[in-house]
């Protein structure tokens, strides 16, 4: 796995094996505000999605304390997750940490736009999730 784009709010890698974009937020996004979150994923699509064309990708936000608004959650499924079907991204995984407000957000932000094609997946570790998309190579293979 690869490094590919690091700030004070996230690190980001490209795993080629499983052709996934992994990204951690750190906890400095406790000082985000909407626009500073916007310019942030913007880059990180830039860094990842747009540079790589992954199938997979991984949103761990265990150490966020971002919590994405209703308007917030729009905004991603427009600026974001649409674009990215363009790019070829077929799964996004969440990782949220065990707190009832952020992991209701990203639900949310799931379920924003259900014509979405995606396979939307919540996953407690990044273990785990990496588990699955192997699994899931495999299977397409047989």
């Amino acid at each position: 796995m690869q490094e590919i784009y690091k700030t004070r709010y996230v690190d980001a890698f490209f795993d080629a094996e499983t052709n996934t974009f992994l990204y951690r937020w750190l906890p400095d996004t406790y000082y985000f505000n909407d626009k500073l979150y916007k310019e942030e994923l913007l880059r990180l699509y830039d860094a990842g999605i747009e540079a790589y064309s992954p199938q997979n990708v991984i949103a761990n936000a265990q150490l966020s304390e971002y919590i994405l608004s209703p308007d917030i959650q729009t905004w991603v499924v427009e600026n974001i997750m649409k674009p990215a079907l363009l790019k070829g991204l077929k799964r996004i995984f969440f990782i949220t940490r065990e707190d009832l407000v952020q992991q209701l957000s990203y639900e949310q932000l799931a379920e924003e736009d259900p014509t979405l094609p995606y396979h939307i997946y919540q996953w407690d570790n990044e273990e785990e999730a990496f588990k699955r998309i192997k699994r899931m190579q495999n299977e397409q293979k047989e």
